[in-house]
Parts: C-alpha cells; sequence; structure tokens
C-alpha cells in the first residue's frame, strides 16, 4: 500500500475526527433512549434529544458518509476507506431506534386515544 500524501493524511485525521464526535454524541442519545424509555410523559429535553438530536445525527452521518465516498472516487482516499461505511451503518441503524421508538412511545402512552398507536400495529402486527 503506498504511502499517504500529505493531504491525504489530513483529509483522513479530519475524517476520524469527526466520526469519533459523530459516535460520542449517537452513544449519548442512544443509551439515553435506552436507558429512558418507555417515555410515559411528553418532556421538551427529551423530545429534543430523540427527534431533534437523533435526527440530526442521521443527517451527519450520512453527509459523512457521502464525504468518505467523494473523497474515495477523487481518489483523495485509499478505498480501505470503505470499511468505516460499516461503521456509519451499525450507528445509524441504532439512531433510527431514536426518534421513531420515541415518537412510538409518545403514541402509545401519552397520546393513546389519537389512534395513531392503531395505525401502527395494523401496519406492523406484533
Amino acid at each position: 500500500m503506498p504511502a499517504l500524501s500529505p493531504n491525504q493524511a489530513r483529509i483522513g485525521l479530519i475524517l476520524v475526527a469527526y466520526a469519533a464526535m459523530l459516535t460520542v454524541a449517537s452513544f449519548f442519545v442512544v443509551f439515553q433512549g435506552a436507558s429512558d424509555e418507555p417515555y410515559g410523559v411528553y418532556r421538551r429535553y427529551d423530545a429534543l434529544v430523540q427527534v431533534g438530536l437523533g435526527t440530526a445525527l442521521i443527517a451527519l452521518w450520512c453527509s459523512w458518509s457521502v464525504a468518505v465516498v467523494v473523497f474515495i472516487v477523487a481518489q483523495k482516499l485509499p478505498k480501505a476507506w470503505l470499511s468505516a461505511l460499516l461503521w456509519v451503518a451499525i450507528c445509524l441503524f441504532y439512531l433510527s431506534f431514536s426518534p421513531v421508538g420515541y415518537l412510538k412511545d409518545l403514541e402509545q402512552f401519552v397520546i393513546p386515544g389519537s389512534g395513531l398507536d392503531e395505525v401502527w400495529t395494523d401496519r406492523h402486527p406484533p
């Protein structure tokens, strides 16, 4: 494997630092959601973290993935960086439960007469 140029090393370092920050924030959201579930009452903080921050992190992980692919196609990063997309997929999988799970709990426990919980169970039987 050829040595990385200084520009490639700099790009790689920036992407690693960005991924590390996204990983820490993702762990925070996922583990907080797991420890607080089920959400039986509405709290603005929980909504902001689970829906707002969870969705923002999903978008940021997607943009990180696009950046990696673009840098690989432009030959600014080696193809070995494609393996990092596996970590992104794992993070996106667990992060997707944050907004969806929070809203499902609200529909089931906080707004039980809304009919939204029946729509969910009609489409996805237990």
